[in-house]
């Protein structure tokens, strides 16, 4: 035993463990070389962008009595209809070259709130605040159905699946949170069912047809999307299409986190993206899919002041007296309740946004975040506010009997004419814009048009145009010896040139 215990144990020596004091720790290999991100280009834009409006000025305006406050364009019966603060709602016919009036109503006794198209177009509804639900059928110019409603209303939207018998819309009110589903074709003024999610009065809805799914808000900055049926909100679980299960996975607080609210929403045509036009002066685009920001774009007074010293942003450059009065035209509208008309809109390819801003009418490519045109930008005296787009189907231009059918001149080949319909602040027209610029010749008054009675001041305007136009700039004289063409100064001696 002794010997035992004298016995030393020899060392077990660990070869990896020496082999790692002598050399130390392996060396970090190289980090992989981050493949350059692809930049993103939308395949053959210019065809897109063709049929989008380019005038640089509007090519013609009417006229209502009173401020334009709304507009929409319905693609399937191609018809255009407006409405004016005074409750009248007027329907245009989209022609082979702009449009034509058809039908005038004086809708509501008090204020048009809101005004609305189905998902298929065919029907219209609008709501005054005389408490009265219309409803119209567009293709036929006529009113259908009337309620008077137990509660003052704030905001209409059409929320039928497509090809449903009946209609169905959701109307807000303007004293509460709740959104009252109803069916007006039964005639009954009775909701059939009451949604109690929002705190606060709700002032913009849409309907996402592909989802069977609105989309609301209120001004203390809350989204809220649900089911029209049960009021549930979609999940992943209860709708195809979506990718999340709860709220928090989205970025449905993020106008609550940045302290504003959605003036309105718009829903792209292909029912995958919505636009929020906020208080604070920007412009969110969400994905429905994940109901998650893809998009902001800034249009506030910050941007634009800055812009105007950045020589990178020369397309927003403005004369310096013009940028002051809009300027002051902006902060003047921003503090009214016309701040709330603001709009933006998908083209119908879903690869632009359009909308209005300080400068005029923008068109910004979705895919490669660029501005790419703007609208009206000459225009000094507008502040463009609402916006509808017709980009609808090809029309062949109508020949009168009798008349010969020169190529290239009065061919009946069939051309889509988009136009877009803009409202604009304080102003009792509504604007067009096409691919064509205005006629240069006045000799129809203008591109104003008066379909209504003038104001005084109006009137004196139109007198003015009036007084200029049969005053020539040339006089050709044909002679056997050839032509004799004179310069006529009309400004310097108009007495001469008129009896000339």
């Amino acid at each position: 035993m002794a010997e035992e215990a004298g016995e030393k144990r020899p060392l077990d020596f660990d070869d990896d463990d020496d082999s790692d004091d002598g050399f130390g720790p392996m060396p970090v290999p190289a980090p992989a070389q981050a493949k350059p991100k692809k930049r993103k280009v939308l395949k053959n834009a210019h065809v897109f962008l063709d049929n989008l409006p380019k005038g640089e000025m509007y090519e013609k305006s009417f006229m209502h009595r009173d401020t334009v406050s709304l507009a929409v364009c319905s693609y399937a019966t191609g018809f255009v209809v407006t409405g004016s603060v005074d409750g009248h709602v007027k329907f245009w016919k989209k022609q082979y070259e702009g449009i034509e009036f058809v039908k005038h109503y004086r809708a509501h006794l008090g204020t048009l709130l809101a005004m609305v198209l189905s998902q298929d177009g065919r029907l219209l509804s609008t709501i005054g605040d005389d408490n009265a639900l219309k409803l119209f059928e567009v293709a036929a110019f006529d009113l259908t159905c009337m309620i008077k409603l137990k509660f003052k209303p704030l905001q209409v939207e059409f929320c039928h699946k497509k090809n449903a018998p009946t209609s169905l819309v959701a109307v807000s009110e303007a004293e509460c949170g709740k959104v009252h589903i109803m069916r007006p074709e039964s005639g009954s003024a009775d909701p059939l069912r009451t949604l109690e999610v929002h705190t606060q009065p709700v002032h913009a809805m849409r309907y996402n047809p592909f989802l069977h799914a609105c989309i609301s808000a209120d001004k203390s900055g809350a989204l809220e999307l649900w089911d029209p049926d049960d009021f549930v909100m979609p999940t992943k679980e209860t709708h195809r299409g979506l990718k999340f299960e709860i709220k928090s996975e989205t970025h449905m607080y993020e106008l609550l986190k940045n302290q504003t609210h959605a003036i309105s929403i718009s829903i792209s045509s292909d029912g995958q993206m919505f636009v929020s036009v906020c208080e604070d002066g920007r412009l969110r685009v969400f994905r429905f899919a994940t109901m998650k920001m893809i998009r902001a774009y800034d249009e506030s007074l910050e941007m634009f002041t800055a812009a105007q010293s950045d020589p990178n942003m020369a397309d927003l450059h403005l004369d310096r007296f013009d940028f002051g009065r809009r300027i002051a035209v902006e902060k003047e509208m921003r503090k009214s309740p016309s701040v709330m008309l603001q709009q933006a809109v998908f083209d119908e390819s879903c690869n632009f946004l359009v909308y209005t801003s300080m400068v005029g009418v923008k068109i910004v490519n979705l895919h490669t975040n660029k501005l790419v045109r703007i609208l009206g930008k000459v225009e000094q005296t507008e502040r463009f506010l609402g916006i509808a787009l017709y980009q609808g189907k090809q029309m062949k231009k109508k020949v009168e009997a009798g008349v010969s059918v020169i190529e290239g001149e009065n061919d009946v080949k069939e051309m889509a004419d988009p136009v877009a319909v803009v409202t604009a602040y304080k102003k009792n027209r509504f604007f067009l814009f096409s691919t064509r610029e205005p006629p240069e010749t006045t000799a129809d008054l203008g591109r104003d048009i008066f379909n209504e009675k003038p104001s005084k001041e109006d009137a004196a305007v139109a007198a003015s145009i009036r007084t200029e136009n049969p005053l020539g700039k040339q006089a050709t004289i044909h002679t056997s010896m050839g032509d004799i063409v004179v310069k006529l100064f009309h400004q310097e001696c108009p007495k001469t040139v008129e009896n000339f």
